[in-house]
């Protein structure tokens, strides 16, 4: 009798998973120049849920690649494709951003997809928008995790005609989407460039070289200093080590840099905001000067709130933090983002931080993109660059 009901419960089992699962066959046409490996990346496990552990398809013909998905029924899937990394992401005809693929997975059957182009393969005839001297290391690999990707750098307009001067050096992540609207998101750039220059022109700031360092499909873990039960992530250390290990000595063997933590910085936006207050306390020996923009505090429970903060001590790093004022908003209209960064600010003061080494700002009505980023650049850069006794306020005045 035992064993009946043993075999009764392992078939109804099995009858209720089989019939709560089905199968997707994608298949894919993509351009003839597209090289033997072609990946999809989305927001199911299957998927890799946005990191770089990305699912990847058989190749049918030049022209054509096909893989099988199984998830439960009725399962929202949100994806794109790629070769390898964002550097090569999905573009439409004219190498524009795309919209994810969606698709709602009712039944099991096969779906027929196009791509029409992919980045890294745009028309050499392409212009840019970068505004002064850059130089690239492209595909700059990391021994310590174990991917490559390209640097940009920005130099300042005394560069190549004074060789014995050195320059500050401020280290910026997603460093595709600072300088150029063809490499950023939804062709969106940060302006950085654009700003530096007109502050340098103008004698508000002292010369700068900026670093930028392109983000990669495994992002989300590279910014996040712990592991997410819901999200994953915490190879934040790791990240920081190939910045500091792997990076920072190139840059200073290639390029003039002045050294050590009074004269290096780091910066980014949402997630890389995060990063980058974590690294002022965690790697202050090497990073005296942390923008930390729009940051992304909401992370693992507000780890760095209620944990990491609460137990560091003030040290001699000069952060710059600000939000705007409709991000991360509910449905009632509330942002918690907002509310999230203005506790950080006491917590921050209450550290023994003060007006000369912390700058909070409110961005009335800004959201979470580029757009509201770029508007705002040149204040984290007067208040950590700045020579003069200019006023920092989001109208420019100058």
């Amino acid at each position: 009798m035992l064993y009946i009901i043993v075999l009764l419960f392992f078939f109804f089992t099995w009858f209720f998973v089989r019939t709560n699962y089905i199968v997707l066959e994608l298949q894919v046409k993509v351009p003839d120049y597209t090289p033997d490996n072609l990946f999809i990346i989305g927001n199911h496990e299957s998927l890799g849920q946005w990191t770089q552990q990305s699912h990847q398809l058989k190749k049918i013909n030049q022209t054509t690649f096909t893989t099988n998905i199984r998830v439960p029924k009725n399962t929202s899937l949100e994806f794109k494709f790629t070769l390898g990394s964002w550097e090569t992401v999905q573009k439409d005809q004219f190498f524009n951003d795309t919209n994810n693929f969606i698709i709602i997975a009712k039944a099991s059957e096969l779906i027929e997809l196009q791509v029409s182009n992919f980045a890294g393969f745009e028309r050499e005839s392409q212009t840019h928008t970068r505004v002064g001297h850059f130089d690239f290391l492209r595909k700059f690999e990391s021994k310590l995790l174990k991917n490559h990707r390209n640097i940009i750098i920005y130099l300042p307009p005394s560069y190549k005609k004074n060789s014995r001067k050195t320059y500050p050096v401020l280290y910026m992540n997603d460093g595709n989407n600072l300088f150029d609207a063809n490499t950023a998101f939804m062709g969106r750039e940060w302006e950085v460039d654009n700003t530096c220059q007109e502050l340098i022109e103008k004698k508000l700031i002292e010369e700068i070289i900026i670093v930028g360092i392109y983000n990669t499909m495994g992002r989300l873990e590279e910014y996040t200093p712990t592991t997410s039960k819901q999200h994953g992530g915490g190879k934040a250390k790791l990240y920081l080590d190939f910045i500091t290990k792997e990076l920072m000595p190139e840059i200073e063997k290639k390029f003039r840099v002045k050294t050590g933590p009074k004269n290096t910085g780091l910066m980014g936006s949402s997630l890389g905001g995060l990063i980058s207050l974590y690294a002022g306390f965690e790697y202050d020996s090497f990073f005296g000067n942390v923008g930390v923009i729009s940051p992304s505090l909401w992370w693992d429970d507000k780890y760095m709130f209620e944990k990491y903060i609460p137990n560091k001590t003030k040290n001699k790093t000069k952060i710059w933090m600000d939000m705007g004022t409709k991000e991360g908003m509910d449905s009632k209209g509330f942002s918690h983002a907002l509310l999230d960064t203005q506790n950080m600010n006491k917590l921050l003061i209450k550290k023994g931080f003060n007006k000369k080494n912390l700058f909070y700002f409110e961005h009335e009505n800004a959201a979470h993109d580029e757009f509201a980023w770029a508007t705002r650049m040149h204040m984290p850069l007067l208040f950590f660059y700045g020579i003069t006794d200019l006023k920092i306020e989001l109208n420019k005045t100058f």
